[in-house]
């Protein structure tokens, strides 16, 4: 009796079938997760829906992660201000997560006349003009006018 060759023993002739059959299966897993509800998006919930306490672990991470966006803002603003060459009063962290009411008006009392100036009203100083002298014979260019 003769043996049919049937190709290559590595490669069988379903291979691409199985292959469409695992993508197909691999896309209806991701299908099926993208559309489960996300347990993540709400709170959970104690009967009358109140929202559960959080547990000290979580509220500790969340200040954490709130004082370091803060330390980060500030740090951030810190670097533009010296770079314009402005005055930043920088609160410790505990006042801004927590502000008196009367924080405010004090800090708007310390500020001097030429701060309040420089908040409210626009900078005149014009175009920052670089100073080059053209050469001789040379048309000016259009910032030197």
């Amino acid at each position: 009796m003769e043996t049919t060759y049937l190709g290559p023993v590595d490669t069988p002739l379903h291979a691409a079938l199985e292959r469409r059959a695992e993508a197909a299966r691999h896309l209806h897993a991701f299908n099926r997760r993208a559309t489960l509800p996300d347990r993540r998006a709400e709170p959970a919930r104690l009967s009358g829906g109140r929202a559960k306490p959080a547990r000290p672990l979580d509220r500790r991470a969340g200040f954490a992660r709130l004082s370091a966006h803060i330390s980060l803002s500030i740090r951030e603003a810190y670097n533009v201000s010296r770079a314009i060459g402005a005055t930043v009063y920088v609160a410790p962290i505990a006042r801004l997560t927590n502000p008196p009411p009367s924080l405010t008006t004090q800090i708007r009392k310390q500020m001097t006349g030429h701060a309040r100036q420089t908040l409210t009203r626009p900078n005149h100083q014009g175009l920052i003009r670089p100073h080059i002298k053209p050469k001789r014979g040379l048309p000016s260019p259009f910032w030197a006018n």
